[in-house]
């Protein structure tokens, strides 16, 4: 096997971890967004309730009546909170996914740097293909952690698109 060079799989991990960081934003955003909205929905739903039980006028009572059927008529057919369980599921997940990767980098790789630090020649040749492979490793068990998160996510997505049938 090729000795593999430490600053291009230090610079490849970098990009992975990057990678990771911008999906986890995407992700938060997302799940803040539908939450807003499952709120937004729910105090409607709340409100419109409590006008109707405490006897409003018939005519009120059909406004919020429609504005109840509404709210949840907009949450089923958006899917909202299956994809905000999903959504905010996937978020912490790539959090975890986060720290596990800044972890075992701090773990695999400080005796590298250690290495490199000694001035011994075939020391920090040896230290850094062991953490070039070591990163090699790393890259690849953590970005099939992240097309795992993103499976289980596009798989949540695809059920909520399953129940707009109007079958």
């Amino acid at each position: 096997m090729a000795a593999r060079d430490f600053a291009f799989e230090q610079e490849q991990f970098e990009s992975l971890v990057e990678k990771l960081e911008q999906r986890q934003k995407e992700t938060a955003r997302e799940a803040n967004y539908r939450k807003f909205f499952a709120y937004g929905l729910k105090i409607i739903v709340i409100l419109a309730g409590l006008v109707i039980a405490m006897q409003a006028p018939s005519t009120l009572d059909k406004v919020l009546g429609a504005a109840i059927s509404l709210a949840t008529a907009l949450d089923q057919i958006f899917s909202n909170h299956v994809r905000l369980i999903a959504v905010t599921t996937a978020t912490k997940a790539l959090a975890r996914a986060y720290d596990a990767i800044v972890n075992r980098h701090t773990n695999d790789i400080g005796p590298v740097v250690a290495a490199a630090k000694s001035g011994d020649e075939s020391t920090r040749k040896a230290g850094e293909e062991k953490g070039a492979n070591a990163l090699f490793k790393m890259r690849n068990d953590f970005d099939a952690k992240l097309q795992e998160i993103e499976t289980a996510l596009d798989e949540q997505h695809i059920k909520a698109l399953e129940k707009l049938t109007l079958e």
